[in-house]
């Protein structure tokens, strides 16, 4: 008998070429699609296109299809967290909430339910099977990898999800899809998918009301004003105004007679309210502490709570570079220390690690980044 697999479908190249490849390898499927939360009237358009578009592939599939409605679950558990964090003082990543909460989590639950033995999605990630355990590994197209998204699930899911994009290139999905004469659904995911047709910054003005403060050198000597510590992240080089005149007399920052030098973000102050600004030098660190340490195996785990140190390969954004470190528990905290410098590490963000063995990258764990521990 044929296993029963649900596939999500967003209206997009990628997951629609896994439903045709999940087609063409006879197994018994079924499509969705996940109605997420429109601001506007805009977005409320794109998600019904979207939806329709969906529809039609399942149609032209010959897949049965039905719409699931998460787009208050969004809102409270997603998008209020990425305001809430932002308030804070922090940079949140809503993507990994939302694959832990509701595309690994309450989709999968309802999946379970209605008798489906696996979910299938469009990530480019790898799920490999060693000794009866499931591994989450990167996707053989690093370009398009999406595993730092994805650190959150655990084993028991991953025995449940299917990946069929992450052993191929993106140039094979689109041809693939030039096969099954789905080519031209040429859409590609928003970074953060209620953002539809806007941006991060115009998204936070509109929901985060503004509230004006000083920004310091790490002296403490006032050298300008900003509009908000919510509008602004750690390694942000615009979007702050600086008294070239009070910048002059800071001990601690060189100021070159014929240009103003290059500033960056490198702390926010949530008690006082204020941004403290420096070099992009002092901007890199190889040391800083993490929270939430969560891992995908049972056997790391074991190992962790052994050990409570190992070594692997660390990346704090999606696109950045994997630099080898140390993690090792210090003191009732978690310190990473890096063998080479990293711009800007940021409370809130993911810090998410793998280690390389002889078929795959694996990924191991991932937590969030607490706070840094020494400028460089």
């Amino acid at each position: 008998m044929a296993k029963k697999i649900l596939v999500a479908l967003s209206g997009g190249v990628d997951s629609s070429t896994v439903a045709y490849l999940l087609k063409k390898q006879g197994f018994d499927l079924s499509a969705v699609y996940i109605k997420f939360y429109a601001q506007n009237a805009q977005q409320q358009a794109l998600i019904e296109e979207e939806s329709q578009v969906a529809q039609t592939v399942a149609q032209t599939l010959d897949i049965p299809f039905q719409l699931l409605d998460f787009s208050q679950e969004q809102k409270s558990e997603v998008i209020d967290y990425l305001l809430a964090s932002y308030r804070q003082g922090q940079t949140p990543n809503p993507c990994i909430v939302c694959n832990k909460l509701l595309k690994f989590g309450q989709l999968l639950a309802w999946a379970e339910a209605e008798g489906f033995s696996h979910l299938a999605t469009g990530h480019y990630a790898q799920i490999v099977k060693k000794s009866q355990e499931f591994y989450l590994a990167n996707a053989q197209d690093q370009s398009k990898d999406q595993s730092y998204f994805l650190y959150q699930l655990t084993e028991q899911q991953l025995a449940k999800i299917l990946f069929p994009l992450g052993s191929l290139t993106k140039k094979t999905v689109i041809d693939l899809a030039k096969q099954a004469n789905l080519a031209h659904l040429n859409r590609e995911s928003f970074d953060i998918c209620f953002l539809k047709k806007t941006n991060l910054q115009d998204f936070l003005r509109k929901n985060i009301q503004e509230n004006p403060g000083n920004i310091i050198d790490r002296h403490g000597l006032i050298i300008g004003r900003h509009q908000g510590l919510a509008f602004y992240t750690i390694g942000q080089r615009h979007g702050f105004s600086i008294d070239r005149s009070a910048l002059k007399k800071s001990t601690c920052i060189d100021f070159p007679k014929d240009r103003t030098p290059v500033l960056v973000v490198s702390k926010k102050i949530v008690e006082s309210n204020q941004l403290v600004v420096d070099t992009t030098a002092r901007a890199f660190t190889q040391e800083f502490f993490i929270k939430d340490l969560h891992f995908v195996n049972n056997s790391q785990e074991k190992l962790w709570q052994k050990r409570q140190k190992f070594y692997a390969l660390v990346k704090i954004r999606n696109t950045g570079k994997l630099i080898p470190c140390q993690v090792q528990a210090k003191q009732e905290k978690i310190l990473v220390k890096s063998k080479s410098k990293i711009f800007a590490p940021a409370a809130g963000q993911a810090a998410v690690f793998y280690q390389e063995k002889q078929d795959h990258v694996l990924l191991i764990a991932g937590a969030i980044i607490d706070n840094v521990a020494v400028n460089a």
